[in-house]
């Protein structure tokens, strides 16, 4: 841009010093022989056709134009916009990547393209930080595809300058196994059937906390079954506890299954809890809950 710049200003230089060159060979033609009437007779050589002509010599006029176009080309170099500021390479994304709302998220499962939406307040990852979730997730966990992952505007705002831990997120993901499978009710039924724990069906959700609470060691999670079900997905609910960079902290998640055109969806959602899960895990359930509905209204 900077180079366009230049050259337009140099070029206009350019036209403008032939513009004074063409003026002043005129002005010299017209008014020097006027000057040479008013003061001596101009020589006249034996050997010349006639008076002597007045005008600039080739060598004026190169220079004229050269000076010009040397001047506007500089005056158009110093009045170039000044650059953007730009991030260090090893700096992270601009706060701007995580401003609210974010554009949906395309991904293809089975042969199948999705399109998804974060919940409000939920901002994608950015690529970089996605790229090292999914590979993560393949040691961890590798019988499961990461389709996209997402978490909290404000702390991903945080993150990207102080590199603190991101509390709540989410992803969607598919298991390897399932991901070209065709989905209909029934075989959603049988997968939900698999994945509960008929046991403490008719347990409480706090009689299920304490249970989940005490089995609870670090770097270890623990499942309450079943939390909730509708026409479109049942939620499952965990708790985690684990450590990193000398902190410890403990997690509430909230797994829904669910399919989008005939393709089965893992959805996630993650959240920090202090002593009692029990209101965390009621908010996660609604956030999911109306997140899938957006999921839903989005690939009909």
């Amino acid at each position: 841009m900077d180079v366009l710049r230049i050259s337009l200003a140099a070029a206009t230089g350019a036209v403008i010093g032939v513009v004074v060159v063409i003026a002043l060979a005129w002005s010299i033609r017209i008014l020097g022989p006027r000057r040479a009437s008013a003061g001596a007779a101009p020589d006249v050589s034996s050997d010349s056709a006639g008076p002597r002509r007045f005008g600039l010599s080739l060598l004026a006029k190169i220079a004229i134009v050269a000076l010009a176009t040397a001047a506007y080309g500089y005056l158009g170099y110093i009045n170039r916009p000044a650059p953007p500021d730009t991030p260090p390479p090893d700096a992270a994304p601009a706060q701007s990547a995580f401003a609210a709302p974010t554009p949906p998220a395309q991904f293809n499962v089975g042969g199948v393209t999705l399109s998804f939406t974060p919940p409000s307040g939920y901002c994608l990852y950015p690529p970089s930080l996605m790229q090292a979730i999914v590979a993560q997730q393949d040691k961890i966990n590798p019988d499961n595809v990461v389709h996209t992952v997402f978490g909290n505007c404000d702390q991903l705002r945080e993150a990207a300058a102080t590199q603190i831990r991101i509390r709540d997120f989410g992803m969607l993901m598919t298991p390897k196994g399932q991901i070209s499978q065709d989905f209909d009710p029934p075989a959603l039924e049988r997968v939900i059937a698999s994945a509960a724990a008929p046991g403490n069906v008719k347990e409480t959700l706090d009689q299920r906390l304490r249970a989940a609470q005490t089995r609870l060691k670090l770097q270890s999670w623990s499942s309450l079954g079943i939390l909730d079900r509708d026409r479109s997905a049942a939620y499952f609910a965990y708790l985690f506890k684990s450590e990193t960079q000398g902190e410890s902290f403990a997690q509430a998640c909230i797994m829904a299954l669910t399919t989008s055109k005939g393709r089965l969806i893992s959805y996630y959602l993650y959240a920090d809890y202090t002593k009692d899960a029990r209101n965390t895990l009621l908010g996660l359930l609604q956030k999911v809950k109306a997140s899938l509905g957006d999921l839903g209204a989005q690939n009909d």
